[in-house]
């Protein structure tokens, strides 16, 4: 059987979709022999480097992109890892053809963001010419029948596993000390991404706990994108990109993963923080609850008195956080990595 994956644009930013499709091509080629498993990447002209950046990428993505993978061989399986890049379905030269629908978050938050996402909502009008469509939580897939047309036999909701690295329980237990050199201090990982993450409310729960426990700190991955003014600042500690190694390092010496987030498609950290045995107290929105199921701990995403209560439990009651890590390992069961390449076959095969 020959697979072809749909990358992104490098320009595109989307780390998280190329990783997907990378994830996947390292793994069915490592595992399954019998597969020939290529991908395509595509290219910005250079000659598009002369307009401003979000016109050169509307005209990479929605001229480009088709134009360059025309005359590709065909192939049994094309797979495209992006939602947003549903409209080259017609260039695809492939006996099946298969799309990931990670979230409708430009849809869904658009009076947030006060924008109409038109050609957004253009590619997504072409998700009924895949043969199957792949959602990475039944909340998304719920999302994709509400806001489109989408065929529901069409849709297979596979949830994503994290990768083996995250399984290593042979960490480096002085790696964060390159960080935070504090070994008796409570740590606190968070992302703070984009608005949708609501780091604010991190940061009051932050200003909140150091009240009871003075030394707690957050550690957050990647560049916090606002200035931060207040009197927990010094204890706000920005992680630089490392690889998946060192982030394992980082799950298994903190203490918890606070995620507050507003909206989220999936919520790939609460599943790597499952895989390294690290409690997890979030917002209660639907696609986390999903995720985490019994073994999360709920807020509503504003509620900063509520975040500090269940930290505060996990923090002073052991039999409490004895319970919460029990079912944490009976939650990893769920995202079993050789089930879920086991299944993604079958729909390629359906």
């Amino acid at each position: 059987m020959k697979i072809r994956f749909y990358l992104n644009f490098k320009e595109d930013f989307r780390n998280s979709m190329n990783n997907y499709g990378k994830d996947h091509i390292k793994n069915l080629k490592k595992n399954y022999k019998n597969l020939q498993v290529s991908f395509f990447k595509p290219k910005v002209p250079k000659y598009l480097f002369f307009l401003p950046y979000l016109w050169r990428m509307r005209v990479a993505r929605y001229f480009f992109y088709s134009l360059q993978i025309k005359n590709l061989p065909k192939v049994d399986i094309a797979h495209v890892v992006d939602h947003q890049y549903a409209h080259i379905v017609r260039k695809i030269n492939a006996k099946k053809k298969v799309i990931t629908v990670h979230d409708l978050q430009p849809i869904i938050l658009q009076k947030y963001f006060n924008k109409n996402p038109l050609l957004f909502k253009h590619s997504l009008r072409h998700l009924n010419l895949f043969n199957k469509i792949i959602t990475i939580s039944k909340n998304s897939r719920s999302d994709l029948l509400k806001y489109t047309n989408t065929k529901h036999k069409k849709i297979h909701v596979l949830y994503q596993p994290s990768q083996n690295e995250f399984n290593n329980k042979n960490y480096n237990k002085k790696y964060i000390l390159k960080y935070i050199n504090k070994i008796k201090s409570i740590k606190i990982l968070t992302f703070a991404s984009a608005e949708y993450k609501n780091f604010d409310t991190s940061i009051k729960i932050l200003d909140k706990l150091n009240k009871k426990f003075p030394n707690t700190y957050i550690l957050n991955f990647g560049k916090i994108h606002k200035k931060i003014d207040n009197k927990s600042k010094h204890k706000i500690i920005e992680l630089p990109f490392m690889n998946r190694k060192n982030q394992n390092n980082i799950y298994r010496s903190a203490d918890f993963l606070l995620f507050p987030s507003h909206f989220e498609g999936y919520g790939l950290p609460c599943v790597e923080a499952i895989n390294s045995n690290l409690p997890v107290i979030s917002s209660n929105i639907p696609s986390i609850k999903e995720i985490m199921g019994e073994a999360g701990n709920y807020c509503k995403p504003l509620d900063v008195n509520c975040f500090v209560k269940k930290i505060t439990k996990l923090i002073t009651n052991k039999k409490f956080f004895l319970k919460k890590m029990k079912q944490l390992k009976k939650r990893k069961k769920i995202f079993d990595e050789k089930k879920y390449y086991k299944n993604l076959l079958k729909i390629y095969k359906i």
